[in-house]
């Protein structure tokens, strides 16, 4: 019994060490744009910025973070107010999402219901 607590310990430490470690991302729509001026609380926080642009008149980024909860701690700090948050399940800088139109990568976000978002 114990031979076998060892082989699936080390079989979890090699898939934990293989394995890239990354945040969950995020579609968040804007009041207004994500700035420079606001690199040292997103590096605080561990939170990347993967993407900002406009579409169709909104603001939006696309953020890489170790979970919501710091999207909101982000965004309880910052002056730019999150109106809609999507969790999405796939990486947005992967090369197949990198050659689809950004209407239909937007639709791949996950709409998520979002305590801190401004109406």
């Amino acid at each position: 019994m114990r031979k076998i607590s060892k082989t699936i310990a080390a079989a979890a430490a090699c898939v934990a060490l293989g394995s890239p470690a990354f945040a969950d991302q995020f579609i968040v729509a804007l009041s207004e744009p994500i700035t420079e001026a606001h690199a040292r609380v997103l590096e605080t926080l561990k939170i990347k910025v993967v993407d900002a642009f406009e579409f169709e008149g909104a603001n939006i980024a696309v953020l890489d973070a170790p979970g919501d909860a710091y999207l909101e701690t982000l965004f309880n700090v910052i002056s730019p107010k999150a109106l809609s948050l999507a969790a999405l399940p796939v990486d947005w800088t992967d090369d197949a999402m990198g050659r689809i139109d950004t209407a239909t990568r937007l639709m791949f976000g996950t709409e998520m219901t979002c305590g801190f978002c401004s109406s």
